[in-house]
């Protein structure tokens, strides 16, 4: 059993792409008003724009997708599910084997050991309710209506969310850049931190 020391999850630190190999992006201090950065949480962060579009001033999207459903085909997005409801019922381990090989392009094994670390925390109740909801999710009719600045930022080795997706992105939000980070899968952020810190930095000032 846990340590009575040990944090609960609702404890745990947040990690964060914005800190990831350098300074954190400066906050917007701007009252009434935030900056949007999302890789995992995508349905949340696309209901509140679709609900509070007021509220953001700019926006960042990561490798990420208009759900599954709105990004893959029926059958990876039906693959891709059922292969995570059925990894999330067994030890950490083989979830790791499972999702390493799709995430890094040629990360070192010190990157590489610090995101197994990260999934080894995956709750399987979290996990499993986080495929569902990708697999359901749509949200093309959003992207069209997006009407802040928004970068979007994508590892050109992207295997998990390929590179197409994001010119899917670009096309559907009006007046979006896609800045490309060589030699970086899935979790760009990690693999190529300080080019993927660069492009935040720029865009945000």
């Amino acid at each position: 059993s846990a340590s009575s020391d040990s944090p609960s999850v609702a404890d745990r630190p947040l990690r964060s792409p914005l800190t990831q190999g350098g300074s954190p992006v400066r906050e917007n201090r701007t009252p009434g008003s935030v900056r949007g950065a999302a890789r995992k949480g995508r349905p949340y962060r696309d209901e509140f724009y679709r609900s509070y579009p007021e509220r953001l001033r700019t926006l960042v999207l990561a490798g990420t997708y208009a759900g599954w459903k709105g990004s893959l085909s029926a059958q990876v997005c039906q693959e891709r599910l059922a292969s995570c409801l059925r990894d999330s019922t067994g030890p950490s381990s083989t979830l790791i084997a499972k999702l390493m090989p799709g995430m890094f392009s040629d990360a070192g094994q010190d990157v590489r050991d610090e995101l197994s670390a990260i999934i080894s925390e995956f709750h399987p109740i979290g996990f499993r309710a986080m495929s569902l909801s990708s697999a359901e999710t749509d949200t093309r009719d959003l992207l069209p209506n997006i009407a802040v600045p928004t970068l979007l930022l994508w590892g050109d080795d992207d295997r998990r969310s390929p590179l197409h997706i994001g010119e899917q992105f670009r096309d559907a939000i009006p007046h979006a850049e896609l800045a490309i980070i060589p030699n970086a899968g899935h979790v760009s952020n990690m693999e190529q931190p300080e080019a993927f810190n660069a492009h935040l930095r720029r865009f945000c000032q």
